[in-house]
């Protein structure tokens, strides 16, 4: 019950957008040049031909369905529109009831330290801080992608259709929804072991909603069900080695320098996920590579500019100032900033008339793209561990709770740039609006007292960087 209630704080962010074409996304067939993101070629699932059952199964459907209570079919036509979003919806759902930051101990010596070993105990594993929501939504996304990709792939080779009473004789075998749906729940159970059980309900009712819309008989569903867990196993073995394990299990030595970022929480608080950028990018080799240019020394004439604009910044706020601080401060118990660009994404596809492997290739690149923006980030914060602004000058109080790691450069206005960049690209009706959000977002850590501006700009230069190299490589 908690995940679901936490759904209506997730759901909350709501964007309008332009009602014009997007840019053209090519059907996945055979014949079309369209690749998988992480699979070497869409042959490599296998899956057998069709059986010849579909008549007796088609009649053994329209029995069992015959009648269905009024919660199944409400659940039949929610699962019937927008079914590729509404597991993106499930996925920031988890992130959000996981984004809890471990408590004090009893004794106040310290806090308390998730256990992948235990992942039910308080504090729960894992703590779905910033950084690691971007990689789950990245593997979703990809996951999501191959295994529609895939299912297309024998949609077209095998070309069975069921005996529906639709009019639509689009192939169903493999069932699309059950590739996509099994793909989500696999990778997800894998990075939220806590959720199994919550998971493995939650996708019983779902799968059961394929057979009462009649599109799909039980061959259909088990051969997506196949693809989607094959194409799972292959993207949570490249989790396995993309070195988040060591990251997370290297202890820290903070940079001693002097004025270096330090922890403001009582006690003192290990900074987040301090080796993230250690972890394995998607769109390139070298991270050091994006690492922005070192900021000022805190003494320096530049430094103390950058801290007379933070207190303009500050005296300047008024009520809708507040309100925007708030829409994107993205604490605990949200999906944090990936997932707002991902609310932002879906309401975007929301209102165009797109298929489900369109759906998935915005999704999968806009993550990506998010995921390697956030390793840049976070090694570049981690790099030059650079105070916070009220570290520097107790004259400065921040109006919401301080993020626990170094300032410089900014993870929102990464994710921002990052996102805005990617989705102009699929949206470009959508672009001025777009930039707006992304620009807001940046600025409103800055009113807000956690940033000065040159965070802000590395930040925005950071997304827009990993952004043009993710749709170059679209291209």
């Amino acid at each position: 019950m908690r995940i679901l209630l936490l759904s209506l704080v997730v759901s909350s962010f709501c964007f309008l957008a332009s009602h014009k074409p997007l840019v053209k996304i090519p059907s996945a067939t055979s014949n079309t040049p369209e690749k998988p993101l992480l699979l070497r070629s869409l042959d490599e699932i296998n899956l057998q031909s069709p059986s010849n059952s579909y008549g007796t199964e088609w009649r053994d459907a329209l029995k069992q369905n015959a009648a269905i209570s009024n919660e199944q079919n409400e659940h039949r036509k929610y699962w019937s529109r927008d079914f590729l979003l509404h597991l993106n919806q499930l996925t920031r759902e988890l992130v959000a009831a996981h984004n809890v930051a471990p408590r004090v101990l009893p004794d106040s010596s310290g806090y308390g330290v998730p256990n992948a070993a235990n992942p039910s105990v308080l504090p729960r594993y894992p703590f779905a801080n910033p950084p690691y929501a971007a990689r789950v939504f990245a593997y979703v996304s990809v996951a999501q992608y191959d295994a529609l990709l895939v299912a297309a792939y024998y949609q077209d080779k095998f070309k069975a259709v069921t005996p529906s009473v639709s009019a639509d004789k689009k192939p169903s075998y493999p069932s699309e929804e059950a590739a996509a749906l099994t793909s989500t729940l696999t990778v997800l159970k894998a990075l939220f072991p806590a959720a199994t059980t919550y998971l493995n309900e939650r996708g019983a009712t779902i799968r059961q909603t394929l057979l009462q819309n009649r599109k799909y008989v039980l061959s259909d569903i088990a051969a997506g069900e196949q693809i989607g867990q094959q194409v799972a196993e292959k993207v949570l073995a490249r989790a396995q080695s993309d070195g988040m394990k060591e990251a997370q299990s290297r202890s820290f030595a903070a940079n001693m320098a002097a004025f270096a970022w330090k922890s403001r929480q009582k006690p003192t608080r290990p900074t987040i996920e301090p080796y993230f950028g250690t972890v394995k990018p998607w769109l390139f080799q070298n991270v050091a590579d994006y690492r922005p240019a070192a900021p000022p020394s805190v003494n320096s004439e530049a430094f103390k500019q950058e801290i007379e604009t933070v207190k303009q910044y500050l005296r300047m706020v008024q009520k809708p100032k507040v309100t925007t601080i708030t829409h994107w401060a993205d604490p605990e118990f949200t999906a944090t900033p990936a997932g707002h660009w991902n609310t932002i994404a879906c309401d975007l596809i929301a209102k165009r008339n797109l298929n489900l492997l369109e759906q998935a290739r915005i999704l999968a690149h806009l993550n990506r793209a998010m995921m390697d923006a956030t390793i840049v980030c976070w090694e570049a914060k981690t790099y030059y561990m650079y105070p916070r602004p009220s570290q520097v000058d107790n004259s400065i109080t921040p109006l919401i709770p301080q993020p626990n790691f170094p300032s410089y450069p900014s993870g929102h206005s990464t994710f921002s740039a990052t996102a805005a960049t990617v989705l102009a690209h699929f949206f470009p009706d959508s672009e001025k609006n777009l930039w707006e959000m992304a620009e807001e977002a940046s600025e409103s850590r800055i009113y807000a007292g956690l940033h000065y501006k040159m965070d802000c700009t590395a930040g925005m230069e950071i997304g827009k960087k990993i952004g043009r190299l993710a749709v170059e490589q679209l291209k």
